[in-house]
């Protein structure tokens, strides 16, 4: 294990220690969007490659538990990163700080409806997400900040967040193979969808571990819980949350993210 101590964008001491690489193989990274249903990806990768053995680590995870915002973790964290041994997940963006040697390594991305990503968001910041060592404050006023906002309101404010990060990753990506796995296509076969990307990263397949851990993880509410951080799981969720009005401006605003991962087909222009 290494110990990394950093320094962050906003000044906050933190420390970081990371895994030693497992094996030889180049190293990959699961990226994903924020409420793309990255923390089930992140849960069921990690537990599942530390029953197995295989080394897997989250920065921002790590930083997190220390009161440190994604948006806050500099150019020194760059050292966190080898380029061999390592299933590196925990992205909700791509890193503008420091530069990450993708081509060599395995890339994935989770995408999901930018719409209902949209919507989640709000439900998670304003009542279900808990903050961790809030040194600051920050996590607390963006909450108040939130709350006093209506949903159609706040997702219309939030989706140019969502244009940028496709912006980002579409930088980032131009000349590296990357895997593309959509959100609808997984969310009611996850144990399909986990052997696929066990064996997409070369790890040992261990059929009773992995239903385990799938298990675990597989939930279904019978209804929705808006203070949960599993709140519904459903896709299409907008449609209910949204007036018209809101679902065409975000149409237009997000229709490159929408043609390009292929949710334009359950709209009107």
């Amino acid at each position: 294990m290494s110990k990394f101590d950093l320094v962050s964008l906003s000044g906050v001491n933190y420390t970081i220690n990371t895994p030693e690489p497992t094996r030889s193989d180049p190293s990959a990274y699961l990226f994903a969007y924020a409420k793309s249903g990255s923390t089930l990806m992140d849960r069921l990768v990690r537990e599942y490659c530390g029953a197995i053995k295989q080394a897997s680590f989250s920065l921002f995870g790590e930083a997190f538990q220390q009161g440190v915002r994604p948006q806050d973790i500099g150019e020194d964290a760059s050292v966190c990163f080898a380029d061999t041994g390592i299933v590196y997940t925990g992205f909700r963006s791509y890193p503008l700080s420091f530069k990450l040697n993708l081509k060599p390594s395995k890339n994935l991305i989770l995408v999901r409806d930018p719409r209902d990503m949209l919507v989640s968001l709000y439900y998670s910041i304003a009542k279900s997400h808990v903050a961790l060592n809030d040194k600051d404050g920050s996590w607390q006023r963006e909450r108040q900040e939130v709350q006093s906002k209506q949903l159609n309101e706040f997702v219309l404010e939030r989706s140019f967040s969502y244009a940028e990060y496709f912006k980002w990753y579409g930088h980032a990506f131009q000349g590296v193979d990357v895997k593309v796995v959509r959100y609808e296509d997984i969310i009611y076969k996850k144990l399909e969808w986990m052997v696929d990307l066990v064996n997409w990263l070369g790890l040992p397949l261990d059929m009773a571990i992995l239903e385990k851990v799938v298990a675990k993880h597989d939930v279904l509410p019978e209804a929705e819980d808006e203070g949960s951080h599993i709140r519904q799981v459903h896709p299409g969720n907008y449609k209910a949350k949204l007036e018209r009005e809101t679902i065409m401006k975000l149409n237009r605003r997000l229709i490159t993210f929408l043609e390009t991962y292929g949710y334009d087909d359950i709209f009107t222009r």
